[in-house]
Formats: structure tokens, C-alpha cells, sequence
């Protein structure tokens, strides 16, 4: 945006606060360089001094609380002591949709001024101010700034805004530094705007001091989070501020603590200490106590349940308990259903717990993520093998005799008894009956086709071997399903049948 040469009116010459870190630059007295209109910004204002002919504005302010305006420094008296001054709203200066008369003008720390309005102004939401200290980690963050001026684009005196990185931070002040696109000559006392970590809505990092005298690059402001003290140390004289002051100041933000934590018969979330609201339960504040009425706020010091706690203070249902399955405490509550748990909890003896696995004896098959194993044992076996519930080991002295401590396929350590099988045995005619097995229609999965061997190696014994031998491959038969839970019984005939443990037939 071109810059024009003329000055507004009564416009003066002064000097900006200085400070030793930053550059000796003209103080800011026209319009933004690079900017576009800016509508929705009503905290905004014109600060003016009065002529014969009107209100003439030459420098910006913003709307901190109902009466009080804030500005720079060298903005204060500078049309003179003897001249009435005033704060105009609206876009355009010129044709304000409301005059408010400024009653003090008080100086506060660095280059900051700060204004008392003749009136309260209720129907305009006033901008908070940053109280956070700014770091390094802020620089290149965008910044917006307003304020009023004088352009070719725009009637003189229109509120516009320009949004760059943030470019350096100093002790006390704040710079941009992005060519054509900077404050200028009456932006003066203008906000710096930013949308901090955490925070929802802008607030108020900078006000508006100085920066090159062409209006090229470089803008200073001085960082509110630095002056906010002595703001509100002036201000508290005339206004209810945000702060804990024992007045509530509606619109601000955050929620000022008078307004949140006011006995009104409701817990209020925006009230940050429960203390210091009295409809909210005691055990709702910090004490190592989980309140069993509702806060709120989450009450930090409540366990959740399902999840591991020490005492029962920490549960809201104040069981803290276990299952004979689950070896630390968690939170529980009571129970008649399924409904009445959290998930993955469920109904189990009256309260809730998590689902209790089948239970296998010492010795018996297991699969490790279905299967619980009594008497404290492990659900493992070798790489290439079955697994069953055995003992746990770290040395093979853990172990009882006849065992040996090894790793599983899981990389657990376990105590392998002697003469237990954890492998399926293999036979030499094998291949013979597989094929045969095959030809005949067998499926090749597991279960299936283990049957299917079995009853080609009983057919096998009957027409080709002699007695003697039939039962020899029979007892090995035997031995190939008693992996799987399932034994061969011989009937009075002499025949070989499948027994199944659990079966329904």
C-alpha cells in the first residue's frame, strides 16, 4: 500500500520511549504500510484530541476494560494540557458510531500511556492483555497489528491491520521486520495481537511505540507482558479489574475468578481453584483424595477405574481391589451387569473386573493369550513346539526335579519337565500315510489331518502286521493325539477308539 506525505491535521512531532536495546526510530504517527481494512476489531480505538472542527484523531488505542483505554506513552497530552481529548469507535474515524471522552491520562512504565474513559463501555468486549512471559520460542509466530492512519485506499482515519512474523524479542520490547508491511505515523499505541499456546482468542503481546522513520521495514512495540503490573496498578484506582479483586468484570478472558468462583449455587468449570468456590465439593481440590461427588473439573487426584491405584481414597467407588488373575490393585466399583462397568471391565462377584481367561492346571496344554495358568505358572513351551502351564525360572535351581529351566519361543523362562512331550512326534511312515491320506480326501489342517493319520495307521495294522506290531503302532497313535487333549481306548472287540475329552458324541 502507498504511503501518503500529508500529516492528519493537528498531528504533532514527539519523541517515542526509547529504551537502550533497541533503536532510536520515530515515534509511530500515520497509517499502516501494506495493510487491509479491519472491520472486526470494535476494541480498537482513535484517540483524539478536539479543534474547532471536530475530533481529530493522531494516535490508536484498545479497550482493555470497561473505562480504561490503553495507548503509548508519548501519546499522552499531545495536543497540549489545555485541550479536551476523547477515544472514537467505529471503522472510520472521521464518522465514529461513538465519542467517549477521556477524563486522566496516566503514564506507566517504558512507553505505555493508559486512559480513563467518562464512561463505562458495556457493548463493546474489550481485548485481555498477556501477562505470560514471551520466549524465543514465539519468534515467527504471526502477529496482527491495527490501528488508524491516513491512506490512499481508505478515507482518512480508517482502522486497518497488517499481520507478519514476529521477529525479535528483546527485554522490553517486541519487533517485525517484513519490507513494505509495517506499522507507521499514527498507529501509535495500537494492539500487537497474537493467538498464544493454550489460548482460544488474541490478546494484547505489544503496544505500538516506534520504528524507521520511512515506514519501510522495521516496528518496535513494547511488551505488554513486561508493563502489565503498572497497568493494572493505574487502572485499579477507577476499574474492577480481571484480576482476583473481589469484583467481577464480565467479558473477560480468561474468566475473571470473582465471576467463576461467585456462590451461586453451581460448581463452575471456569472457577481454576475449587477452594475458593463454595458450591463445589470439598475433595473436588487438590488433596490426594478422589471427591465421589462430581467436580467441575476432573478431579486430579481420582484414579480411573481400571486403572492401578494404592487406597481406596483414590477410587471414586473407594474399592481398590484385585482378581485372582491380575496381580496389581486397580479401581472397581460395584456392579449388577455388564452395563454398570467401563469397558474392557465387566461384571464378575458383584463388582468390576477384567475378563477372567480359562483356567489351565500345571501340565496342560495352553495358548498364552487365551489360557490362565494356575498356581502361578507360565503358559510357554520351545520354538517348534506346544505350549503348557509350567513353572516360571530364571535358573534351572528354581526348577522341580526332573526339570531343566529353558527359553520359550516367547524368549520367557520355563521349567521343561522330563519326559513331557512339547513336540508332536514324527513317524517314519509318515509320508506314506500322508499321501495315502490325500488320495483319500483328508483335509491337510491340523486337526483333520491328525485324525486322518490315525485312522490310515489303524487300517495299516490291520491288514499288513501281526498282532504284536498292531499294537505297537496303535500305542504310538495314542501318543500322536495326546497333544491335543484327545486319547485312544480299546473296546472289548478289540477295536481302537478316538476318546474325546469334552466331546458331545
Amino acid at each position: 500500500m502507498a504511503r501518503m506525505a500529508g500529516a492528519v491535521g493537528v498531528l504533532l512531532v514527539f519523541s517515542c520511549g526509547c529504551v537502550p536495546d533497541a533503536p532510536r526510530v520515530d515515534a509511530r504517527t500515520d497509517q499502516i504500510i501494506g495493510g487491509i481494512p479491519s472491520p472486526d476489531d470494535p476494541a480498537v480505538v482513535a484517540f483524539a484530541a478536539a479543534t474547532d472542527a471536530g475530533f481529530r484523531p493522531f494516535c490508536t488505542g484498545t479497550l482493555i476494560a470497561p473505562r480504561t483505554v490503553l495507548t503509548a506513552g508519548h501519546c499522552l497530552f499531545a495536543a497540549g494540557r489545555d485541550v479536551d481529548y476523547a477515544v472514537l469507535f467505529g471503522q472510520h474515524s472521521r464518522t465514529p458510531t461513538r465519542v467517549v471522552p477521556v477524563l486522566e491520562q496516566r503514564d506507566g512504565a517504558l512507553d505505555i500511556g493508559v486512559l480513563r474513559l467518562a464512561e463505562a463501555v458495556t457493548d463493546v468486549a474489550f481485548l485481555p492483555m498477556n501477562e505470560r512471559p514471551m520466549t524465543a520460542d514465539l519468534l515467527g509466530e504471526p502477529i496482527r497489528h491495527a490501528g488508524f492512519g491516513l491512506n490512499e485506499f481508505e478515507p482518512p482515519g480508517s482502522r486497518r491491520q497488517v499481520t507478519t512474523p514476529l521477529d525479535s524479542i528483546t527485554s522490553s520490547h517486541i519487533s517485525t521486520s517484513t519490507a513494505e508491511r509495517v506499522t507507521c505515523h499514527g498507529d501509535s499505541g495500537g494492539p500487537g495481537l497474537m493467538r498464544l499456546p493454550g489460548n482460544t482468542g488474541e490478546q494484547i503481546v505489544g503496544v505500538v511505540s516506534f520504528g524507521d522513520g520511512a515506514c519501510h521495514q522495521d516496528g518496535w512495540d513494547v511488551r505488554v507482558d513486561v508493563v502489565v503490573e503498572s497497568v493494572y496498578r493505574i487502572m485499579s484506582t477507577w476499574e474492577t479489574t480481571c484480576r482476583d479483586d473481589t469484583g467481577c468484570v464480565p467479558g473477560c478472558v480468561p474468566v475473571d475468578q470473582d465471576c467463576a468462583c461467585v456462590s451461586d449455587g453451581v460448581c463452575s468449570v471456569d472457577c481454576v481453584d475449587p477452594t475458593q468456590d463454595t458450591d463445589c465439593p470439598f475433595d473436588c481440590r487438590r488433596n490426594s483424595i478422589c471427591a465421589t461427588e462430581a467436580c467441575a473439573l476432573p478431579d486430579v487426584d481420582c484414579v480411573a477405574e481400571g486403572s492401578h491405584c494404592v487406597l481406596p481414597v483414590q477410587c471414586r467407588a473407594r474399592l481398590c481391589g484385585t482378581d485372582p488373575q491380575r496381580g496389581e490393585t486397580y479401581c472397581t466399583s460395584p456392579c449388577v451387569t455388564d452395563s454398570d462397568c467401563l469397558a474392557p471391565l465387566e461384571c464378575g462377584e458383584g463388582v468390576c473386573r477384567f475378563p477372567q481367561r480359562p483356567v489351565r492346571q500345571m501340565l496342560e496344554t495352553c495358548e498364552a493369550t487365551r489360557d490362565f495358568c494356575a498356581e502361578g505358572g507360565v503358559c510357554a513351551g520351545p520354538a517348534g513346539g506346544f505350549s503348557r502351564c509350567v513353572p516360571r525360572c530364571v535358573t534351572t535351581s528354581d526348577c522341580p526335579s526332573g526339570s531343566r529351566c529353558e527359553a520359550s519361543a516367547a524368549s520367557q523362562r520355563f521349567c521343561r519337565p522330563r519326559g513331557v512331550p512339547f513336540v508332536a512326534p514324527t513317524l517314519p511312515f509318515a509320508g506314506e500315510i500322508i499321501g495315502t491320506a490325500e488320495r483319500g480326501g483328508c483335509s491337510a489342517s491340523a486337526g483333520p489331518l491328525a485324525m486322518c493319520l490315525v485312522v490310515m495307521l489303524l487300517r495299516r495294522t490291520s491288514r499288513r502286521a501281526p498282532l504284536v506290531r498292531r499294537g505297537a503302532r496303535a500305542a504310538v497313535a495314542r501318543r500322536l493325539l495326546a497333544g491335543d487333549g484327545h486319547s485312544l481306548a480299546a473296546t472289548p472287540g478289540g477295536e481302537t477308539r478316538r476318546r474325546c475329552a469334552g466331546c458331545r458324541r
